[in-house]
């Protein structure tokens, strides 16, 4: 997944143009595909609140399972299906 284009493409939501370097951050393969959680900077959420942590759990070959967090609020879950 490429984060680096969050704060241009989605500027205000998922970053900022003026803090848009990219941490590093760890993918694990796990027994279906692999696993790997990315950190927005804070005030990025919806609620302005704090950062965001996205869980990505990717079950080959199509499905994606986000888990988004936000400080104070709660829980969203996603699943996709690539094509």
């Amino acid at each position: 997944m490429d984060f680096s284009r969050f704060p241009f493409v989605h500027e205000g939501l998922l970053g900022s143009r003026d803090d848009a370097f990219e941490s590093p951050y760890e993918v694990t393969e796990t027994d279906v595909g692999m696993t790997y959680t990315h950190v927005m900077p804070v005030g990025s959420g919806p609620s302005g609140s704090g950062p965001m942590r996205h869980e990505y759990n990717l079950c080959l070959p199509s499905t994606i399972h986000l888990r988004i967090m936000e400080p104070g609020a709660s829980i969203l879950s996603r699943c996709y299906s690539l094509a």
